[in-house]
């Protein structure tokens, strides 16, 4: 399996970099964290606001109304029902956005809103069908004080937590633009016009010399030539190309496509300065400038996060099965000295009883881990492959019992 992994490598042709601009290495040596889909952060609200107030309303029945009148099924269908309209009141009242996230007084407000509206509701149904004496009035009154409670602790922590990721550049959305004139120009300074916009302009690309294309856009510097963006996007996120050209120049637009298709970061071409118009629904926003969506990120939002989900799975399982089962590895004392959290490793056995270590790092592009590779006792020879360089070890050690390793983004297989 190593072999095959670096033989995959090594026959691979070498691709010489394109030179970047100093503007564009400076923008490449920023540190940039990974970023936070909001479609999953407001995924994974909705379910913590319903699992929040089922928690509430079920303790408080429990708590008071079983001790009284016994257990009866129908409070906790009562009580999921309203908790699940409470979620789909609060969708109506678009309070699950990022943007809404990180304001107080206008989630605050909708929220209350949505949720009394709840509450008279069930009065009501209650009412029409009979059932007011039935229903403890005492819980019905705590429930709604203390799942009111609950939900602006819940969303003050939530605010917290999402300025928090602003800050970081989690939530921004890197963008660069396609087109340093005067159209360039305009849609820079139309999506920074617009409050608590999570678009984060880097700069501008275009392949043209002449007295159109601006050295600079709104501020924004030019980075370099189309060509220039797909190296631009290997050495650092980006996560939105937008183009500022006419729709009318089709023929230069499909040429730059065919290089930037290969890029795994949504594409789009502005329409905030044509003057032909198509149907609403035809455009997506980016606040309020219209585009048109031209290709899509491939895997993102919750593909990626059920994708993770499956690589945990499928690791975790594999585990369990070589642990648990009959020809499972034999295991031996190793250990990892100045390991950070960005650090993984995993042990393979081959046929030959052979030991395979492979040891890699989550780094931010630019950054390095030393490590060392404690083996737990001295072997006479260990082989350090690095799957970047070839089929050869780059180093061949005897007698020894621990190897240092400087980490960045790939991987180190250690053999013996």
């Amino acid at each position: 399996m190593l072999d095959a992994a670096v033989a995959a490598t090594a026959d691979r042709p070498l691709e010489r970099r394109r030179k970047l601009s100093q503007a564009a290495l400076a923008v490449v040596d920023q540190k940039v964290r990974r970023a936070y889909s909001p479609i999953v952060i407001a995924g994974v609200v909705r379910g913590a606001d319903f699992a929040l107030l089922s928690v509430v309303g079920v303790a408080l029945y429990l708590g008071y109304v079983v001790p009284l009148s016994g257990f009866h099924w129908e409070y906790i269908a009562a009580i999921f029902g309203m908790t699940t309209t409470a979620v789909l009141c609060f969708q109506a009242a678009d309070i699950y956005e990022v943007q809404v996230f990180r304001g107080q007084l206008q989630q605050m407000t909708r929220m209350i809103s949505s949720w009394a509206f709840v509450f008279l509701l069930f009065i009501g149904v209650s009412f029409f069908a009979k059932l007011g004496g039935e229903i403890s009035r005492f819980w019905l009154s705590a429930f709604f004080c203390a799942g009111l409670a609950a939900l602006i602790a819940e969303r003050l922590f939530l605010r917290a937590m999402v300025r928090g990721w602003a800050r970081d550049g989690r939530l921004d959305r890197r963008t660069i633009v396609v087109g340093s004139d005067e159209s360039g120009e305009k849609l820079v300074e139309a999506l920074e016009a617009q409050e608590d916009s999570d678009i984060d302009i880097l700069g501008v690309f275009d392949d043209r010399n002449d007295d159109r294309a601006l050295d600079t856009c709104a501020g924004r510097p030019k980075l370099g030539k189309v060509d220039d963006i797909v190296e631009f996007a290997r050495r650092t996120r980006v996560d939105l190309v937008l183009f500022a050209l006419p729709i009318s120049a089709e023929t230069r637009i499909l040429e730059m496509l065919k290089k930037l298709w290969v890029l795994p970061v949504d594409i789009r071409l502005s329409a905030h300065t044509n003057k032909l118009r198509f149907r609403p629904r035809s455009y997506s926003y980016l606040g309020k400038v219209p585009t048109l969506d031209v290709f899509e990120a491939p895997i993102t939002d919750w593909d990626l996060a059920l994708k993770w989900l499956f690589g945990s799975v499928s690791v975790h399982s594999n585990w369990a099965y070589s642990f648990f089962g009959d020809f499972g590895p034999a295991t031996f004392d190793y250990s990892i000295s100045g390991e950070p959290a960005t650090v993984h490793d995993l042990l393979i056995q081959k046929s030959d009883g052979t030991y395979v270590l492979a040891v890699w790092g989550d780094q931010i592009a630019g950054e390095s881990a030393n490590v060392t590779v404690n083996l737990g006792r001295t072997f006479s020879m260990v082989n350090v492959y690095d799957v970047t360089i070839g089929t050869s070890p780059i180093q061949s050690l005897s007698s020894i019992s621990s190897v240092p390793l400087t980490l960045t983004d790939h991987a180190f297989f250690l053999e013996f």
